[in-house]
C-alpha cells in the first residue's frame, strides 16, 4: 500500500535524488563538484555525466520502488538495488571525482559539502525500506499460515 512507512522512506530516497542534482558534492582549489561538472566560475575542469547518470537511475530505481507495492519481494530487490546506487554515487563523487582530482591538481584536500552526505542518508532510508517491506511480507506470511 502506498500509505504505508515504507513509502515515506522510498519517497525521501527520491526527495535525495532530486537534491543530488541541485547541491555541489564539494570543493577541491575553488573548484566545485556538482552532478553535471567540476567547475569554478571561469572554466568547467571536468564533465561529471557519469555521476548525473548514476543518479538519475537511483531516482527512477527509487520511484519505481514506490510503485511496486502490489509486489514486496520485488520492492525488496528495488530497495536493495537503491543501496547498491547510493554505494555507487558516493564512490564516484567521494573517490574518482574529488580525490582524484586533488592527486591531479595537487596535495590540497577537497572539501566535502551537504552532496557527498546525501547518499549515506539514502541508504539508510533504503534499508530502513527493506526491513519494513520485509516485516510487511513476513506478516502477510503468517496470515495466509492460519487460513
Amino acid at each position: 500500500m502506498i500509505q504505508r512507512i515504507q513509502s515515506v522512506y522510498l519517497s525521501g530516497v527520491a526527495v535525495i535524488g532530486v537534491v543530488l542534482f541541485l547541491v555541489p558534492f564539494g570543493t577541491i582549489e575553488g573548484f566545485t563538484l556538482t552532478a553535471t561538472e567540476l567547475s569554478n566560475s571561469k572554466e568547467v575542469l571536468k564533465q561529471t555525466y557519469p555521476l548525473a547518470v548514476v543518479i538519475g537511475f537511483g531516482l527512477l530505481v527509487a520511484l519505481a520502488s514506490i510503485f511496486t507495492f502490489k509486489n514486496r519481494k520485488l520492492q525488496i530487490k528495488l530497495c536493495t538495488l537503491s543501496m547498491i546506487n547510493q554505494a555507487a554515487i558516493l564512490a564516484l563523487a567521494m573517490f574518482l571525482y574529488l580525490d582524484g582530482t586533488a592527486a591531479e591538481l595537487g596535495d590540497e584536500k577537497p572539501t566535502y559539502a551537504l552532496g557527498i552526505y546525501m547518499p549515506v542518508i539514502g541508504m539508510v532510508l533504503s534499508f530502513l525500506a527493506s526491513k519494513a517491506i520485509k516485516k510487511d511480507e513476513d506478516l502477510v506470511k503468517s496470515v495466509d499460515r492460519l487460513r
